[in-house]
Formats: C-alpha cells, sequence, structure tokens
C-alpha cells in the first residue's frame, strides 16, 4: 500500500513539473497579442497607474470600459495588482494567468479524483495540458481561465455537499460563492451560469430544506455579482449600454442570429476542433441522459457541468464562429470523460463477451492523448518549435519611442502595453457596436508615429508621404520625418 501511495506521488509531481513548464514556456511570446488582450490589459493598466479603470483614447482622455471590457475584477484586479508590484508589460501582465493556468491544473485533478479516483484526475490533467487551445487561450489575459477555475471548484463544493448527505450547508455557500466568481470573470459564463443554477437549485428541491438551502447557495452566489456590479459600471445607464453589448451574439451588426447558427453549424461537420467537440460530447449526452433516466448514480455537479457545455455550444451557434467561444465548455468536457472512460471500462469488464472493449478503452485514451501533445508540440498556433517575434519586436520598437514623441494606434489597443509612457492616441473600433477616438487623424496625420495592421492600412490606401514605413510583423510603423511639416 505505501508502495502504491510512493507511486502515485511521483506520478502527481511529475505531472505538475510538467504542468509548471509547458505553462510558463515563452509565455510572454506564445501567442501572440491581439485585440481583447489588448482591452483588458489597457484596463488593469490605467486602474493601476491612475486609478481609473478605462481606455485612454487620448493622453487627456481616458473612458470608461464597461461596455469594452468582457472581463470583470477576478481578471483586471490581479493585472493590475501585479502592474503595481512587478510594472506595467506583457510578462507583468500574464504574470497572473499562470497562476490561473495552474489553478485550473489543480481544479481538474481535484474534481475528477472526487468523482471517479485518482486515474480520472490525473488522466483529466493529461488531457487539459496536452490540449493546444488551453496555451492559446490560458496564457493571454482574458477571462476564459480564470471562470472556468472558479467554476470547476463550485463544482467541487457542490460535489462534496452531495457526498456529505446534503446536511454541509456551509459547502453550499462556497459552491454559490464560486459560481459567482465565475460569473464575474466573464459575461458569458453570467449567461450560461444563471440557466445552469436553474437547473441546481430544482435539483436542491428534491434534497429537502430548500429554503435554506437556496438561501445560502443564492446568498453566496449574489455577493461576487454585487462586487462586479459597482466595480464595472460607474452609472446605471453603462450598465444597460453594456448589456446589450454583453448580449448581442455577434458584433457584425448586419449578420442575423438565424444566418449565424446556418453559417456555424457546417464547422462541426467539416473542421477539426468543431468535429473533435462533438465527438466527446454526443457520448456524454448518452452517457448522462441513461443514468438519468435509469436512475443510476449521478450527481448534480456531473449535470450541472454537461448543461453549462450544451449551453455553451447553442452560445457559440448564434456567434461570429470563433473558436474561442466555445473553449470553456471543450475545456469542461476534458474534466468529464476520463470519469465516463473509467466507469465504461469497469462497466466492459464485468462483461465476459466485453472486455475486449474494456481493454481497447486505456489504449484508445493512450493514442488520442500523444496525438493532442504532438499536435501542441509541432503543429498548433502555440508551438514548441517555433519561436515566434510578433511581441518581441513590438516591444523592442515601441518600447524605445520617447516620452515626448505622440503615437497614434488605429485599432492596435493590443501594441499600447508596450509603450513606456502614455503620450499615445487611439481609435477604436472592435465590432458595429462600439466606436472610440478620432479616426480622422489617418486623414491629416499629425502625430510623431502611427502604428496600423497592415492589411487596414493596405485597404485604405494610408501611406502618408512625409512618414517613413517600417513593418513590424503584420503592422505598419509609420515614423515622421524630421522635414515633414506638422499639421495641426
Amino acid at each position: 500500500m505505501k508502495q502504491i501511495s510512493k507511486i502515485r506521488l511521483i506520478m502527481i509531481s511529475l505531472l505538475l513539473a510538467s504542468a509548471v513548464f509547458l505553462i510558463t514556456f515563452r509565455f510572454a511570446e506564445t501567442p501572440k497579442v491581439w485585440i481583447d488582450e489588448g482591452i483588458f490589459t489597457e484596463t488593469a493598466k490605467n486602474l493601476a497607474v491612475k486609478g481609473n479603470s478605462g481606455i485612454q483614447i487620448n493622453p487627456q482622455k481616458i473612458i470608461s470600459s464597461a461596455a469594452w471590457s468582457t472581463a470583470g475584477y477576478p481578471l483586471i484586479f490581479p493585472v493590475a495588482a501585479s502592474f503595481k508590484i512587478f510594472g506595467v508589460g506583457l510578462m507583468e501582465a500574464r504574470l497572473p494567468m499562470l497562476i490561473y493556468l495552474m489553478g485550473l491544473v489543480v481544479a481538474f485533478y481535484v474534481f475528477s479524483f472526487r468523482v471517479a479516483g485518482f486515474y480520472a484526475g490525473v488522466s483529466s490533467v493529461l488531457l487539459l495540458l496536452s490540449f493546444s487551445p488551453f496555451y492559446g487561450n490560458g496564457r493571454p489575459v482574458q477571462g476564459e481561465i480564470p471562470g472556468l477555475v472558479f467554476f470547476i471548484f463550485a463544482s467541487v463544493f457542490l460535489f462534496n455537499w452531495e457526498k456529505r448527505d446534503f446536511k454541509k450547508t456551509a459547502l453550499l455557500f462556497w459552491s454559490g460563492l464560486f459560481f459567482g466568481l465565475a460569473a464575474s470573470s466573464k459575461p458569458l459564463y453570467l449567461m450560461l451560469i444563471l440557466p445552469t443554477l436553474l437547473l441546481i437549485s430544482i435539483l436542491i428541491k428534491k434534497k429537502g430544506g430548500y429554503f435554506k438551502n437556496l438561501i445560502f447557495f443564492g446568498g453566496g452566489f449574489i455577493i461576487p455579482l454585487v462586487l462586479w456590479f459597482f466595480t464595472q459600471f460607474p452609472n446605471f445607464s453603462l450598465f444597460q449600454k453594456a448589456l446589450r453589448i454583453y448580449f448581442t451574439a455577434n458584433p457584425d451588426a448586419s449578420v442575423s442570429s438565424t444566418d449565424s447558427i446556418l453559417s456555424n453549424i457546417p464547422k462541426f461537420f467539416s473542421e477539426s476542433t468543431p468535429m473533435l467537440f462533438m465527438a466527446m460530447l454526443f457520448p456524454a449526452v448518452i452517457f448522462y441522459s441513461i443514468k438519468v433516466i435509469k436512475r443510476k448514480k449521478y450527481t448534480i455537479a456531473e449535470v450541472a457541468i454537461l448543461i453549462f457545455i450544451i449551453l455553451n455550444l447553442f452560445a457559440f451557434l448564434k456567434g461570429p464562429g470563433w473558436y474561442r467561444h466555445f473553449f470553456p465548455g471543450h475545456i469542461l468536457l476534458y474534466l468529464i470523460i476520463p470519469v465516463i472512460l473509467i466507469e465504461s471500462y469497469k462497466f466492459f469488464l464485468e462483461k465476459k463477451r466485453l472486455k475486449n472493449i474494456a481493454i481497447a478503452i486505456p489504449i484508445i485514451f493512450i493514442v488520442f492523448t500523444a496525438t493532442q501533445f504532438y499536435h501542441l508540440l509541432f503543429l498548433s498556433q502555440t508551438s514548441f518549435v517555433v519561436k515566434r517575434e510578433r511581441n518581441k519586436q513590438l516591444a523592442e520598437v515601441l518600447g524605445q519611442i520617447k516620452a515626448n514623441k505622440t503615437v497614434f494606434l488605429y485599432n492596435a489597443i493590443e501594441a499600447a502595453i508596450f509603450l513606456r509612457h502614455d503620450n499615445y492616441f487611439q481609435y477604436l473600433k472592435p465590432s458595429d457596436y462600439l466606436e472610440e477616438g478620432d479616426k480622422n487623424i489617418l486623414k491629416e496625420p499629425y502625430t510623431d508615429f502611427i502604428l496600423i495592421h497592415a492589411d487596414e492600412a493596405q485597404q485604405q490606401g494610408f501611406d502618408p508621404k512625409c512618414y517613413r514605413k517600417k513593418e513590424i510583423d503584420q503592422y505598419y510603423l509609420f515614423e515622421k520625418t524630421p522635414d515633414c511639416l506638422k499639421v495641426s
């Protein structure tokens, strides 16, 4: 028995060491910065430096980020704290994300271990670590990973409450609190958690002591949301505006929900990532449906996770079709698939004629996980063998611009983190519903530097005569020449 415990301890130690290495490897270089991360880092930077959680439009104007930042204080506050302690930069911005990523690894192990034992815990972590979007969507400053961490720990507390004969109401409170933190991390979680919690409350009702349980659970859930409301929205009108934007399925106003659905459905039959998602979701739905229908042993926590995944799929179908929008559901499938595999393995092992199926299950798992690791290391957007230079190049070039020089960022807020000063102007239009800044600066440029995406500059035919052009990855940086006349 001691030998088994020692082996398991070694396995967990190796797993944690691998997680630390994979999560931290070139984390400031990969993935590349992009607009959403730019909005969140800009918000956190202004909160840390100026005490105003907003977006700088010009050196004298900071607008509220309430309608722009789809991430709440569970993301913004830790990043702002990192800026306060370590200074402002991309590496400092992503440090809290490393903690959240490790937190997700721990959450995965704890939940799967509690539901189905040691090997389920190890298997779920291996699936997580071999999944390339875990790094591509996890290292950048955005709210998906923090929301997942809180959501899974909320499910752990809910599971523990069930296992203690539904009597420890303190566990319900902590479950509600962590669900509230998840909902505060990103509006997507708020949309998906609310109907999930409705299901949870119905299931709780069957366990007796309904009103007492609901007060503890609901009380815990409300506390983080109240904090989210007062930290996110300076006034009620901004709250109303933000809700309209948050719950708008597609950032392109010309695309209807029906068009989005018809456009996104074929992806699940023709593209690898959505196909993989459906290949796991289909057996998961069958597995838990059989359990519920035949009244076999299942937990509220497991059913709640499955409902969340299905709701995430529906939300994705109505949106612009970006894979990041069903990333939370995809990650959560890796949480419950090992539970399904282990229970299926035990079931088939007991049937003499089906033992070969039982033997095939671990082999399929090993081959699948190895394939994912190969894709992660050599083929993915976060490949460990390809060194990406965008972040490094932007940091080197923009970091050298002196504070007495003005900079105009045209739809390139992600680059603001690399400037060493705040003498910059911005124009932003990330969707048809949001627009800020003076885009006319492009027509009559007067700033010392202009940074714009190369494809956008080409579309607009922007190539001012008295500026030198330098290409930085997918950007053009225009620098005013000494003999250029200033246009006021």
